[in-house]
């Protein structure tokens, strides 16, 4: 699972160096796409912390991230420490937690390393996925994720209101308490063996995941300057979802092809 993990992420961040990013030609002319990649890469060779955790494009985060949560849950698990797995991961939620969304409290942990990347919180969603991997799913699981899913989008979102109010943190938090709460309810929701999952489409697609994630910022790059030509609110959604028909488009033509199908699954 790493070497797949790691392919995917080598491999996109070398198609994030490439001139791509067609959008900029409206601002900058026909060399818009080979001065946007100079840039980019100027960028990175000034922050070689950043291109260590987070690769040459912000979203690819999450595969170092996940990459970190498989190596930590593979080690306790190795060693059969279940209970310690659990306790060490929901610590590194917290002090993620403490020196991010919860740094401007009188218990925030002042840093100016972005907790996001890295081990922090990526791992207790790993190994809740581990632990309920030695359940058996039914169908009440479904109503049980939905309630747990609509209860912690209720405490995410009441989190990042008090933060902003009382505290003057930024309203844009990748993640609070109630985050945990939402991921794990989404995924009790989607093991709950409903038919409609249980669909062909679904099992494709989920194949896909991590190509589709990987390859989604090239079209949320080439599709935002579009929105200087449309001033209807009506653009956001058809953004949004026409960015995610390009990726899952992209992600299903690549891994037709034997040397692409790896960057993709």
């Amino acid at each position: 699972m790493a070497k797949r993990i790691f392919t995917i992420f080598i491999a996109w961040s070398l198609i994030y160096l490439l001139p791509y990013n067609v959008g900029t030609i409206n601002e900058f002319g026909f060399s818009g796409p080979i001065k946007a990649a100079y840039w980019s890469l100027a960028r990175l060779a000034q922050e070689p912390l950043v291109l260590l955790t987070q690769g040459t494009k912000i979203h690819l985060w999450f595969l170092l991230s996940l990459l970190w949560a498989l190596g930590i849950c593979a080690f306790f698990v190795a060693k059969k420490c279940y209970k310690t797995l659990a306790i060490f991961s929901i610590a590194l939620y917290v002090v993620g937690l403490l020196a991010k969304a919860y740094a401007d409290t009188p218990f925030g942990i002042p840093t100016s390393f972005n907790t996001r990347n890295g081990p922090f919180f990526g791992t207790v969603f790993f190994a809740s996925g581990f632990f309920l991997s030695h359940l058996k799913p039914n169908e009440t699981w479904f109503a049980k994720g939905i309630a747990l899913l609509i209860a912690g989008g209720a405490l995410h979102f009441f989190e990042i209101y008090t933060l902003w109010h009382l505290y003057g943190t930024s309203p844009y938090q990748d993640y609070v308490a109630g985050t945990y709460l939402m991921g794990i309810g989404a995924a009790m929701a989607a093991l709950s063996n409903k038919r409609f999952f249980m669909d062909e489409i679904f099992h494709k697609a989920g194949k896909l995941t991590l190509g589709v994630y990987a390859a989604h910022f090239l079209f949320v790059e080439i599709l935002g300057p579009a929105e200087n030509l449309f001033s209807s609110k009506l653009w956001h959604v058809c953004y949004i979802a026409l960015a995610l028909a390009l990726s899952i488009a992209t992600a299903s033509v690549l891994s037709q092809f034997p040397l692409t199908k790896k960057i993709v699954m």
